[in-house]
């Protein structure tokens, strides 16, 4: 069996300060307004989609994060049970925002193309960079408007 050379743990989401019923309150009042003006331009598949979207939101953080065990090895990232082998990954990135160093996997599937992984201060982000690029290219990774709008709305 071969042995895992980097472990941690992190929280799924950030755990911050907890969701307060003002939080909630902006997300379903802002979708509600986006909702009811996909109905008044007789858009109703994009209604929908925004009920079902904003309701798996409102329920995601409703609950408490989950803490996950994350793993580099040679055989690939072990993000939980889920191992994401070298091979369908094309590269990583790492960033270092204000609250926590994050390392980005990119991936070559479509519907998901970038995956965050947060590092907390278990593992040294030089540490994981020497170790992936025995494995994966390193690319500059600039964040998108979507990337900055979940960030702002701490989602």
């Amino acid at each position: 069996m071969e042995q895992e050379l980097i472990e941690w743990q992190a929280w799924e989401h950030n755990e911050g300060e907890p969701r307060t019923l003002r939080w909630f309150a902006w997300i379903g009042g802002g979708a509600l307004a986006l909702i009811i003006i996909a109905l008044l331009a007789q858009n109703f598949l994009l209604a929908i989609i925004l009920l079902v979207g904003t309701a798996a939101v409102l329920a995601h953080h409703a609950r408490a994060p989950e803490l996950i065990d994350f793993a580099l090895s040679p055989k690939g990232v072990r993000i939980g049970n889920r191992l994401y082998p070298y091979r369908e990954l094309k590269a990583f990135s790492l960033s270092e925002p204000e609250e926590r160093s994050e390392l980005r996997l990119h991936s070559d599937k479509i519907l998901l193309p970038h995956i965050t992984i947060p590092l907390e201060d278990q593992v040294d982000p030089s540490v994981v960079r020497g170790y992936l690029l025995a494995y994966l290219p390193e690319e500059r990774h600039d964040e998108n408007l979507i990337e900055n709008l979940i960030r702002f709305l701490d989602l």
